[in-house]
């Protein structure tokens, strides 16, 4: 086997993005359905106007979960506001009957994102969506 020579040491993850409003364009929209049967979109959201010194923020990855069989009304309520404030947030088109995934690409909108951790995870950002 030949001998690449390459330092991989100096490679630095991406931090998270300060708090603040920023610019952010949809990326990727996946419909999932889990291993638990419970049905979702995980959405990739790429951070436009990062400051200067975060000059490759990562993705944002956000996740729209649907109702479920066997959700109860209170639940099934709470989901369709954090979808509505999604969808309002970037504009995209909805209706009684629904909506179209590839609406999603390419959709922008300035929203507050913040920085959480969970657990021993690394710190990510998230948005900041108001459905109530």
């Amino acid at each position: 086997m030949p001998f690449i020579n390459m330092n991989l040491t100096d490679a630095k993850k991406p931090q998270p993005v300060p708090e603040a409003t920023y610019l952010l364009t949809i990326e990727d929209a996946e419909d999932v359905i889990d291993e638990q049967s419970r049905h979702k979109t995980n959405i990739r959201i790429k951070v436009e106007n990062a400051p200067a010194d975060y000059p490759n923020p990562p993705a944002i990855f956000h996740t729209i979960w649907w109702p479920n069989d066997g959700d109860d009304p209170k639940k099934v309520n709470s989901k369709k506001l954090f979808a509505k404030a999604f969808f309002d947030a970037f504009e995209i088109p909805y209706s009684e009957e629904g909506f179209d995934l590839d609406d999603f690409l390419g959709k922008q909108a300035e929203i507050p994102v913040k920085v959480t951790q969970w657990g021993d995870r690394e710190p990510r950002n998230e948005l900041v969506l108001k459905p109530w």
